[in-house]
């Protein structure tokens, strides 16, 4: 799954994919539209019950980001870390220019189209290789790509998203 979660408190900006390497790497599927977005962080906080670690480095690699964790020392110890979700708390985040938003922020938004009918809510959102898309979920699921002439007004306090979208498509 390919994008940022939050609860208010803290964004979910990745997950840890396994052990990359033999001296403790990760290898991170970044739920950010930036890859390398996460690795600015000096500590990640994992799992439900967010425990801190500390970021040594980390760098975009391959579509993925890698990085090295205080305490992982070996390819066991990264593996064992296989899964776990990366969040940093919300304060942390620095604000979206103008226009542009948090994943996390279009989660569970309305979207309607111009005749006002309504698609559906934000279930996901992701990157695929050319521009990001939106998932919306309702009556049936649809793939909307974010892009100019698609997306035509973003309400982020309102939590909702206009489109030029036909309810049929």
């Amino acid at each position: 799954m390919t994008r940022e979660r939050s609860d208010g408190r803290w964004v979910e900006l990745g997950r840890i994919e396994g052990a990359w390497g033999l001296l403790g790497w990760v290898r991170v599927e970044p739920w950010t539209g930036e890859t390398g977005a996460a690795a600015g962080y000096a500590s990640w906080w994992l799992g439900a019950e967010r425990r801190e670690m500390r970021v040594q480095a980390a760098r975009a690699h391959g579509g993925k980001l890698v990085a090295k964790l205080a305490g992982v020392e070996t390819r066991d110890a990264a593996q064992a870390l296989n899964g776990e979700i990366i969040a940093v708390l919300r304060e942390m985040l620095p604000e979206p220019e103008p226009g542009r938003y948090y994943w996390a922020d279009l989660l569970g938004a309305e979207v309607v189209n111009r005749s006002g009918a309504r698609l559906g809510r934000v279930e996901r959102v992701f990157h695929n290789g050319a521009h990001e898309v939106i998932e919306v979920g309702g009556e049936r699921n649809r793939l909307l790509p974010w892009v100019n002439g698609v997306i035509e007004r973003v309400d982020p306090v309102a939590r909702r998203i206009e489109v030029d979208w036909d309810a049929d498509w």
